[in-house]
């Protein structure tokens, strides 16, 4: 593995000789490598894990502050559940510590090291760049206003990642480092995978979320098996995620000019996000890759597409003899009465909206997921006090139509560069939203959306001529592509 140490610290305008990046190489190997030792030691020795973690922290914060590199900020923000309640488990002030030292103060002190690149005119230039983003962000804060107490309970899922993120966008400079995070990833993913061949997988992994490690405190909410079949949950400790960031993964591989590695990393991707069992993910995945295969024009890719859906429609019709599997797979149907992957949160939606017609101008940060009001809103057979998975609706609720407008402006402007690819990759992320609460993941929220606009900005990705909607449309419409204002 190679990391380009030139590269990554070119701002340095130093000469580093062979040995020195050899060396550079390795130590990051090393760091890497303990991530898999201690994600392993969580499910076979607490213990070592403990131990391995303080060593993580201290080579994090040692290319943070002495090589002033980006990656361990990123991989520590992914890492953290793994870290916070299992360096010294059972107490409550450590784990407090120890999310601070993972979660947003690397970035902050990344940001304090390359100072030097916050320049009037830098942001000048990224709030040009990313003007809705920025006005979102201020709408974020106005309707936090309105709720003190309520939105203070998001403050943490919701207006920090946002703050964190034009900051990120002011000091970031991927450069060679992203190829760092692709190898992290690839490290967690094939240990994620291995240890789903652990007879007690399921067993270990209620009694670690149950223990309160992981979340700081107990919890029993998440899912672990689908008939009988373990979802793997990574170093997330949530498949959602985890299926998300298999996205991201499936797309940093196509960046990758190693073609047999390439090939690794795709099947890779595609594994885990099979296994996650993560409805939204599958979606993402299958309108994103609708896109990929648009962009590349690639006949394979579309006869892959075409062979999913004989599969699927072969699947359905013989699902019937099992109940829960065929549950599962008619949850895809969006239109269907039951409850579903796009609809199960049917009762949250038109609770959304109804709050959503009374005051179309929005009510405040929190004032539908928040704790603290009896809204008894119905789903099923199930009362909830609070509206979930359903974000869209709850952001058209709690911040109006103007706020959502912005909102929808925003992703698009960052993630959305007039390619199929991109545009698809939206779309996909709008349908997720409608069923789950992805932007109130926090800081895998946050890094979720870097790296996603890290890849729709490189040069495969981007506005090549080649690809471009408007030459698509020229060349198979025959007429030329006319701007409303022209």
């Amino acid at each position: 593995m190679t990391y380009n140490y030139k590269i990554i610290n070119a701002e340095n305008d130093v000469n580093v000789s062979m040995w020195e990046c050899n060396m550079h190489n390795r130590i990051v190997s090393l760091y890497l490598s303990l991530f898999s030792i201690s994600f392993f030691s969580i499910y076979f020795l607490l213990p070592l894990a403990s131990a391995v973690n303080i060593l993580i922290i201290i080579f994090s914060y040692w290319f943070i502050i002495i090589k002033k590199e980006l990656f361990p900020v990123l991989i520590l923000l992914m890492y953290s559940r793994c870290i916070n309640g299992f360096v010294i488990p059972g107490e409550p002030i450590f784990f407090k510590l120890f999310t601070l030292l993972t979660s947003y103060l690397p970035l902050c002190i990344y940001g304090y090291i390359w100072k030097s690149r916050i320049t009037t005119k830098r942001l000048l230039i990224i709030i040009n760049k990313y003007f809705f983003t920025f006005i979102y962000l201020l709408f974020l804060i106005f309707y936090s206003l309105l709720n003190i107490e309520l939105s203070l309970q998001l403050f943490f899922q919701r207006l920090v990642p946002m703050i964190m993120l034009m900051l990120a966008i002011t000091v970031i400079d991927f450069r060679g480092e992203w190829k760092v995070i692709i190898n992290f990833l690839r490290y967690i993913f094939i240990s994620s995978l291995l240890l789903l061949f652990l007879s007690d997988y399921l067993t270990k992994s209620s009694e670690l979320l149950e223990s309160g490690m992981v979340f700081g405190e107990p919890s029993e909410n998440i899912s672990l098996a689908f008939l009988g079949f373990p979802r793997s949950m990574g170093v997330f400790w949530d498949p959602r995620i985890l299926a998300l960031f298999s996205v991201v993964f499936f797309m940093m591989s196509l960046l990758s000019e190693r073609y047999r590695l390439k090939k690794v990393d795709m099947f890779l991707s595609i594994f885990t996000l099979a296994v996650t069992f993560s409805r939204g993910g599958w979606v993402l995945f299958v309108i994103t890759i609708i896109g990929v295969a648009l962009h590349f024009r690639n006949v394979k890719t579309f006869i892959s597409i075409a062979l999913i859906g004989i599969i699927a429609i072969i699947v359905i019709t013989f699902s019937d003899s099992n109940y829960e599997f065929y549950a599962f797979i008619s949850s895809f149907n969006p239109f269907s009465n039951e409850v579903n992957a796009l609809s199960q949160r049917s009762g949250f939606k038109e609770f959304a909206l109804e709050e959503f017609r009374k005051n179309p101008l929005g009510w405040g940060v929190g004032y539908l997921k928040a704790k603290g009001i009896d809204r008894a809103i119905v789903v099923g057979e199930t009362t909830y006090a609070q509206a979930s998975d359903a974000f869209l609706f709850i952001q058209l609720a709690e911040i109006g139509i103007v706020g959502f407008c912005v909102f929808s402006a925003s992703l698009f402007e960052m993630l959305y560069k007039k390619t199929f690819i991109s545009f698809f990759f939206v779309v996909g992320l709008f349908a997720l939203m409608t069923g789950t609460d992805i932007p109130d993941f926090g800081s895998f929220y946050l890094v979720f959306i870097l790296l996603s606009i890290y890849i729709m900005n490189k040069s495969i990705f981007s506005n090549i001529s080649k690809y471009n909607i408007r030459k698509y449309i020229e060349k198979y419409c025959q007429q030329p592509f006319i701007k409303p204002s022209e």
